[in-house]
């Protein structure tokens, strides 16, 4: 049978109280018992020693055996459940408790031995006699024999005892209960959160992304399973939106060659203008710029799906950046842009061609959001155990609200898709497979009207 987390929380805390408590009382109980037999054995030999001292002292009192003297000492020690027999030093008895009363010896060792069998049901009859010397100024004058009930627990030893196991009693429920009110209270503490975890989990999975959970625990397990959770839910959220707009963007970028393309070629087919030779052109530049579009979602898809497809070669880096600048050397001439290049001839073990790539891409990009008269820098610099490529511009920058997505698939910056720019928002998300699958960074800092700068570090 399943059973709810914070009822087997509060089960297991109740199990443990209580098996702790029964032991500790079990232990405690044990000790005191063994600790006041002994008090009570002790209490014993005190009180026969305590008898010897009394007829040594009327001994020495009268200078001999004083009939009325001993057995006022025996009677009252009969009393007290101890029988006496006083002998002389020649073995002649001077005095015995049970010639004196034997109904009452006989009597008292009854009453002792009910009383102990009464509040102790396993107590087996023990009736003990001891002999001690009596010595008056270091000379023999006697023996006596004391007959009793070594371990005998008078009445007040008793109701001791039946006190101090009641208060035992009483601590260890008092005990039990705050250990399960303790444990309801962090059993609690722990469920409530997770409860709520349950819940905003299962409204994740039904799509319902922009949930969170605002519950403050002090725990840092907990805690941890609720910044993670948060963070799903804000990637999970993120990502639907990635996947709504691409499907978007796809089909914009689709259906607008598409579109236009169908109605160049319906006007042919309804001879409303006239296939020449300028307009199979115009058609034919929408479908390489449709197949341009279709081979950068293979290239990306390739990248970002096989990092083992890597051709890593020794190539000079330095040599790779130059040819690229002298290629679009015509591009950023045509706009007043100057273009500067440190060079460190510096080598990297990469595949060429998937950094080539990168850097056509970034370069790219710096000359089109670069205004006229701009300036575009390249710095290469060997970083750590590899390089690092910094490509800055002073153009138009990008707003803090973008930064975060420029490198997902069909995002631009500029919202209006004009084809003043060209592109459709693929080349850094390129770049970003191609980095990633040589293990490497790519960072960008930007500050919109200010400038872009991207640095990509790829290690040897």
């Amino acid at each position: 049978m399943k059973l709810k987390l914070g009822y087997k929380l509060t089960l297991s805390y109740a199990l443990v109280a209580i098996i702790s408590v029964l032991t500790v009382a079990l232990l405690a109980n044990s000790l005191i018992q063994n600790h006041f037999r002994q008090y009570v054995l002790l209490k014993g030999e005190s009180a026969n020693k305590s008898i010897v001292n009394d007829l040594e002292r009327s001994y020495k009192d009268f200078g001999k055996w004083d009939l009325s003297s001993v057995q006022d000492i025996g009677s009252e020690a009969l009393d007290n459940g101890y029988i006496v027999g006083v002998k002389n030093n020649g073995k002649e008895e001077i005095w015995d408790a049970h010639e004196y009363d034997l109904y009452r010896c006989g009597n008292v060792i009854h009453n002792m031995s009910e009383h102990m069998r009464m509040n102790f049901p396993t107590w087996k009859e023990n009736y003990t006699v001891k002999n001690y010397d009596i010595t008056v100024d270091d000379k023999l004058v006697g023996t006596v024999s004391i007959g009793s009930f070594p371990d005998y627990y008078s009445e007040n030893d008793v109701l001791y005892l039946k006190t101090l196991n009641k208060v035992l009693i009483y601590s260890s429920f008092i005990a039990l209960v705050a250990a399960i009110i303790v444990g309801f209270l962090v059993t609690n503490n722990i469920v409530r959160p997770i409860s709520k975890v349950e819940k905003i989990t299962k409204n994740i999975s039904k799509g319902n992304y922009n949930q969170r959970i605002d519950e403050k625990v002090d725990t840092v397990e907990l805690d941890n399973l609720i910044i993670s959770i948060n963070d799903l839910a804000k990637s999970l959220q993120k990502q639907e939106d990635i996947r709504k707009n691409l499907t978007k963007d796809v089909s914009h970028e689709l259906k607008t060659p598409l579109t236009s393309l169908q109605i160049t070629l319906e006007a042919f087919i309804d001879g409303i203008i006239e296939p020449t030779k300028e307009r199979f052109s115009v058609c034919y530049e929408e479908i390489l710029r449709l197949n341009r579009l279709v081979k950068d979602l293979e290239k990306l898809y390739s990248y970002e799906q096989d990092h083992s497809d890597i051709n890593k070669t020794k190539f000079n880096m330095g040599e790779i950046v130059q040819n690229i600048i002298t290629n679009f050397e015509s591009e950023y001439k045509m706009k007043n842009i100057t273009v500067s290049f440190s060079n460190d001839n510096l080598t990297l073990n990469a595949d060429k061609d998937k950094i080539t790539q990168v850097i056509i891409n970034l370069l790219s990009n710096a000359i089109k959001y670069t205004n006229e008269g701009g300036n575009i820098e390249i710095r290469l610099f060997e970083h750590k155990t590899g390089i690092k490529l910094i490509v800055k511009d002073n153009g138009v920058g990008i707003p803090d609200e973008d930064k975060e997505y420029i490198f997902e698939r069909f995002y631009r910056v500029d919202k209006s898709r004009t084809r003043l720019t060209g592109g459709a928002g693929i080349g850094l998300s390129i770049v970003k497979a191609i980095v990633d699958s040589h293990n490497g960074t790519i960072d960008v800092e930007s500050k919109e009207g200010k400038g872009t700068i991207f640095s990509v570090y790829i290690s040897n």
